[in-house]
């Protein structure tokens, strides 16, 4: 009896400190996309993405070169290419859904991560179907449909960047959910500190090789100190703290459990948004933050 009740207090705790990790690791999620939408206006998007990945890069590059850190070439391999789609492709194709529909709508439309997430643990038998996930995962998902249809300038004025802002947005989602499930199975093999340095690593290399190809390189030097620095605090928070504390948490419980907790991004972004612009959310944003408490709670409760 003391042995179950030993054991339950264990799962009980692991499960909060991934809560923790989650929780921490969303925060740090909204803040960098703030940061990187102050930084739209200035340069092209592949010239802010190649300065934010070195950045982002920079701090855990010394792990790659750890004896005790360093995968397998199977895994190390795997973890870089991981990493061209996470910290690589879906940085830059944010960059571009931020300049399109801005930071606010970028945080209503991570809030369709679990419903992506759930999806795709169920799609590829690593956890069975919840249908109470599913539901709540399914309105949270439904305050971008909200936010969509209460923009004006979509029906009124023929304004057709917000719906590829938010078709570049989902696609960012897209992928976290299919980098959470990948690197879910990596991490039996390899720590969240390697997982992250790699990955990083992989984002750096694929965004410094197209910004070779097309002669970007150079333009990095034209940025304004102001947004070097905006760039920094984007790359850093959102990078090796933020993906790192990510890691920890899904080697610890179960990755749609985990995604669970990306609707924590939209609710800051779009509070440092208000605050950074100095203005109220329109009512159909106010709407979609409703939509995604609602969403989250049967998710938490499942």
């Amino acid at each position: 009896m003391s042995k179950q009740i030993k054991t339950g207090d264990q799962s009980n705790g692991v499960a909060s400190h991934g809560t923790l990790l989650a929780v921490s690791a969303c925060l740090c999620g909204g803040i960098s996309i703030v940061a990187m939408h102050l930084t739209t206006s200035h340069s092209g998007n592949l010239v802010l993405s190649l300065c934010r990945a070195f950045f982002a890069m920079l701090p855990l590059l010394p792990v790659v070169f750890f004896r005790r850190e360093r995968p397998s070439i199977q895994d190390s391999a795997a973890l870089v290419l991981l990493g061209t789609l996470v910290a690589g492709v879906s940085p830059w194709m944010l960059f571009m859904g931020l300049e399109k529909a801005g930071a606010t709508m970028a945080g209503v439309v991570l809030s369709a991560g679990p419903l992506i997430t759930s999806m795709l643990a169920f799609a590829t038998g690593q956890e069975a179907f919840s249908l109470r996930r599913c539901v709540g995962a399914t309105i949270a998902g439904s305050a971008i449909l909200s936010s969509v249809l209460t923009n004006s300038t979509l029906h009124f004025e023929g304004n057709h960047n917000l719906l590829m802002g938010v078709a570049l947005l989902i696609s960012t989602a897209l992928i976290s959910g299919l980098y959470d499930i990948s690197c879910r199975k990596l991490l039996t093999r390899v720590s969240p500190l390697a997982a992250s340095a790699f990955s990083l690593l992989g984002g750096f290399v694929f965004t410094f090789i197209l910004s070779i190809s097309t002669s970007n390189v150079g333009k990095v030097q034209t940025l304004p100190y102001g947004i070097v620095l905006l760039l920094a605090v984007s790359g850093f928070v959102g990078g090796p703290l933020k993906l790192h504390l990510w890691s920890s948490a899904l080697k610890v419980a179960q990755v749609s459990r985990i995604a669970a907790f990306t609707p924590l991004v939209s609710i800051t972004v779009v509070l440092f948004d208000s605050i950074t612009t100095r203005s109220l959310p329109h009512i159909g944003i106010m709407l979609s933050v409703i939509l995604i408490i609602l969403g989250t709670l049967p998710v938490f409760r499942s």
